[in-house]
């Protein structure tokens, strides 16, 4: 039978994409009306209809960002950029809608301030091979996509602003909904995913009340959003409540010269992203300075996120779906120091209080290398490898199916090549390591690949299509991955030769049990 190659009928009007063999591509689909304007700062509001054939051949542009360092490990060359930037990309090899194929939507990380859904890391032209229709996904970022103001809060029906960015995640959710039969997609079978702030994000998707349906199993990679409520954010560890949220947005606007809202919406893009709280106009680097985060996470709105991610499990209130949830083994390898090396003892015995003494037991520092070395391995721990856990232990506590995992190949990172983020002998799997084997997108860099390599990606895409199919990762002949059970904790060790086992670093992973509770304490 030959088919249309390049045309699918969206709700909105018809795309044009290419072929690449038997996957079709289309780039840069409009899933919502463009953010600007006296749009900036509203919920996404619906894409119009157009007339005649949309070419959908080139990625969208990505959301206002500063731009990595080219000597950072997650820069693969410039991208255009725009407040006009919600656009979501589709990989198929679905030749009409009577094929239901399972579909991935896939959250891009980056900490809410950078990054986007063109990155050749997702890639979904291998996925889509195996028979799953990939989504990417362009979101409001940093201060664009998550800042809280009183004059915002007055305007919305609900008395309440920020997470534009979680509103846009849920519009592109909806628009798979209204849209995937057209490119071979089952809108029944939809899992959502992400890695880092794509993991918090899906993650909080999963407290949203008005998500519920739109998604049937996640998966999370590096990260989830368990902490407790804070003052601040920017750590990863925790919310920020509305009040808290609305008076930063009061001091960055104070420091910007801006009063209303109107005036607000009147600054150019770039200069609300690279301010500083303190009036300072920055390149915004990576890492971030001081002072930035806390205008750009998510909040506790009392509307669109009613309670904070934590609690919401807790009480078993979450998305009742299947979820794969683990992190790399050398999380923390490329994340800056979270407490300076210079002062790593003071502010540890600060902030770890009664618990600094078995800290010290279960990450030695006896050199300036290991306090270094432990000290990224503070927030890596904290903020990906417990968060993790913490999401799997208390979806399988409330009955619902877990599998938990480690990915521990360690990609082939030239040796003589170091990167802003560490040197590259000390990066072993590290943060986002995992996604090239998931995509299998290894040919985005050209190192040393080994057949290790391919075989690890091998099982975790199996693996992973088994789970987006069916809900279940197990099957084909792949050793079998245990569901995870909070009293006897295992995971699946994901590898060229993965196997089955308890969770590794329990005591060191644990130990944020405390230090997590002592903070909701101090709420």
């Amino acid at each position: 039978m030959k088919r249309s190659a390049d045309r699918a009928w969206t709700a909105s009007g018809v795309v044009i994409g290419v072929a690449d063999g038997d996957v079709r591509v289309f780039r840069g689909i409009p899933y919502a009306a463009a953010p600007t304007g006296a749009l900036r700062w509203r919920p996404p509001a619906a894409m119009l209809s157009w007339a005649g054939d949309r070419p959908a051949t080139e990625f969208g542009p990505r959301c206002v960002q500063a731009d990595r360092r080219a000597d950072s490990i997650g820069f693969f060359g410039l991208e255009r950029q725009s407040e006009d930037c919600l656009y979501l990309n589709v990989w198929t090899a679905g030749v009409s809608g009577h094929d239901r194929l399972p579909v991935l939507v896939w959250l891009h990380g980056g900490a809410l301030e950078i990054g986007s859904g063109a990155l050749p890391l997702s890639d979904g032209t291998e996925l889509a091979r195996r028979g799953v229709v990939v989504v990417t996904v362009n979101y409001r970022l940093g201060r664009l996509g998550y800042l809280a103001h009183p004059a915002l809060s007055v305007e919305s029906v609900h008395g309440s602003s920020g997470n534009y960015g979680l509103m846009d995640q849920l519009a592109a959710l909806r628009w798979v909904q209204d849209n995937i039969r057209a490119f071979g997609g089952d809108p029944d079978a939809v899992t959502l995913a992400g890695q880092s702030a794509g993991a918090m994000s899906t993650s909080a998707l999963m407290a949203v009340p008005a998500a519920a349906g739109l998604f049937h199993r996640v998966a999370l990679h590096s990260g989830a959003t368990f902490g407790p409520v804070g003052d601040t954010a920017g750590t990863g560890d925790r919310m920020q409540d509305l009040a808290a949220a609305e008076n930063s947005g009061v001091r960055l606007s104070a420091a910007i010269g801006a009063r209303t809202a109107d005036e607000l919406r009147a600054l150019p893009a770039a200069l609300v992203q690279a301010v500083t709280i303190d009036g300072h106009v920055d390149a915004v680097p990576s890492p971030r300075p001081p002072g930035r985060f806390d205008t750009s996470w998510l909040i506790v709105d009392g509307t669109l996120l009613p309670s904070d991610v934590s609690t919401v499990f807790r009480q078993a209130r979450q998305a009742a779906v299947p979820m794969l949830t683990g992190s790399t083994a050398d999380d923390w390898s490329i994340m800056p120091p979270l407490w300076a090396v210079e002062d790593f003892e003071a502010t540890a015995r600060r902030e770890l209080e009664a618990n600094y003494k078995r800290f010290t037991k279960l990450f030695p520092t006896d050199s300036p290398a290991s306090t270094e070395r432990v000290a990224r391995q503070v927030i890596g721990y904290r903020n990906f490898i417990w968060q993790n856990f913490a999401a799997a232990r208390a979806h399988a506590a409330a009955g619902h199916a877990a599998w938990h995992y480690r990915f521990e190949q360690v990609p082939p990172v030239p040796r003589d090549q170091s990167y802003v983020e560490n040197t590259a002998a000390e990066l072993g799997a590290y943060h986002a390591s995992d996604v090239y084997y998931l995509f299998g997108t290894m040919s985005a860099r050209p190192w040393s690949w080994t057949e290790q390599d391919h075989a690890a990606s091998e099982h975790m895409m199996r693996y992973w299509v088994r789970f987006m199919t069916g809900g279940d990762p197990n099957g084909g002949g792949d050793p079998f991955w245990h569901r995870f059970a909070p009293a006897a904790p295992t995971s699946m060790h994901l590898r060229a030769d993965p196997y089955a086992g308890p969770t590794p670093d329990i005591a060191r992973i644990t130990f944020w049990d405390r230090y997590f509770d002592s903070k909701n304490d101090d709420r």
